[in-house]
């Protein structure tokens, strides 16, 4: 593609996205992207991504030492170095160096030479939720990056471990598994569930308004004391759960959140409108019979042998007729993958040795279940997609 062939097309989606449809903003980012990619000669393209991590390590030793945090406190007010190295312990010509590439990058404004001052991705970064979820990715995630030559190397690199002497790459960075370090280790845990946090900060729809629920629940609800309308499973710590209610505070029937009892501890109020139950899904399914069970982003967690463990106690749990199984995950294209989406699949696996899966992976679980597709579920402001099923009849 030539430049000016790429200009163009940058131009037509920039005139295309009115900000109402999230494809349009995707498809224009995709554009700039390409044209970046028409004006760079090969060696700076590979020089590019050669030096990617370091945005992300100065990103990540600012918001340590509070460097961050304290620009976004000062709200719009410039802020030297010699004031954050006062604040926070951080050596002042360190600051200078590395805030030369988290200026660069858009995170905040240098006005003059070692001052700086937030803009809006400052105070977006500096938020309790983004903060956990940037230190989780790269905590975790350059560790475990480092391991993948030498297990190359070894002939020890496995997607999905299956035999006795098989092991995750994060395994072998951290001799355990994700959820086993996050289990032993509290500050990584509470990290991590910061991290979950995340999600009330986009921008995104939710998952009932992609899956049209008003429209899809308001007829048939069982009422009184033992219907179930919902259950949230492994829900974390029920910000889902919560807004759904709030949304539908007319439809009848319990709200139950589902987690590992140890995810209710750190909850600072307990929510009245939903009933928490510590639960494992990979045993018996203990709510029998519930209109909708809901799984939000859990699958990709996992390799294929285990989601059919999981889905297998839930269908079993399933009322034939009464019950659906929405799934709130990614449906990865077949083909042009985003590079959000691809990364995501591979995060997946370094991780939790899981999958980002396409439709045809998807049916192949649900296959395994007797789960039929009733529908997919979409909407043009969202990438977002949600599956819903029944039970094969």
């Amino acid at each position: 593609m030539s430049l000016q062939e790429a200009l163009q097309r940058v131009q037509r989606a920039a005139e295309a996205d009115t900000g109402e449809d999230q494809s349009k903003h995707a498809k224009l980012l995709d554009e700039i992207h390409h044209l970046r990619l028409a004006a760079e000669t090969p060696d700076e393209s590979i020089m590019r991504i050669r030096w990617g991590f370091m945005p992300m390590f100065c990103v990540r030793l600012a918001l340590e030492y509070g460097i961050l945090q304290e620009i976004a406190a000062a709200d719009g007010k410039p802020v030297s170095a010699a004031e954050l190295s006062t604040k926070t312990g951080a050596d002042e010509l360190l600051i200078v160096r590395v805030m030369r590439l988290v200026t660069y990058h858009g995170i905040c404004r240098e006005t003059d030479h070692g001052v700086y001052a937030a803009n809006e991705r400052t105070h977006f970064i500096a938020r309790k939720a983004i903060i956990g979820g940037f230190n989780h990715i790269y905590d975790f995630g350059s560790r475990t990056v480092m391991e993948i030559p030498k297990l190359i190397r070894s002939k020890d690199l496995h997607q999905f471990p299956s035999g006795p002497d098989e092991r995750s790459p994060l395994q072998h960075a951290f001799g355990d598994t994700m959820f086993g370090v996050l289990a032993k280790n509290p500050d990584r845990k509470k990290i991590f569930d910061d991290y979950m946090e995340a999600r009330q900060y986009s921008k995104d729809p939710k998952w009932f308004d992609i899956y049209p629920a008003g429209q899809q629940l308001k007829d048939g609800l069982k009422a009184g004391d033992d219907a179930v309308l919902l259950v949230d499973v492994g829900g974390g710590k029920g910000h889902d759960l919560l807004q759904f209610r709030r949304r539908f505070p007319e439809l009848p029937g319990r709200l139950i959140l589902q987690d590992l009892p140890q995810t209710f501890t750190s909850l600072s109020t307990k929510p009245e409108e939903i009933t928490l139950m510590g639960h494992n899904f990979f045993t018996e399914q203990p709510v029998k019979g519930a209109r909708v069970y809901f799984m939000r982003a859990i699958m990709h967690d996992w390799s294929d042998e285990k989601c059919v463990e999981i889905l297998g106690h839930i269908v079993a749990a399933m009322d034939p007729v009464y019950s659906r199984l929405l799934i709130d995950d990614f449906v990865v294209p077949a083909t042009d993958v985003d590079w959000l989406t691809a990364s995501l699949d591979l995060c997946m696996w370094l991780f939790f040795s899981g999958i980002e899966r396409t439709i045809a992976q998807w049916q192949k679980l649900f296959d395994a279940v007797s789960l039929e597709v009733v529908q997919v579920w979409s909407i043009p402001s969202s990438k977002g997609r949600v599956i819903e099923l029944r039970v094969r009849q």
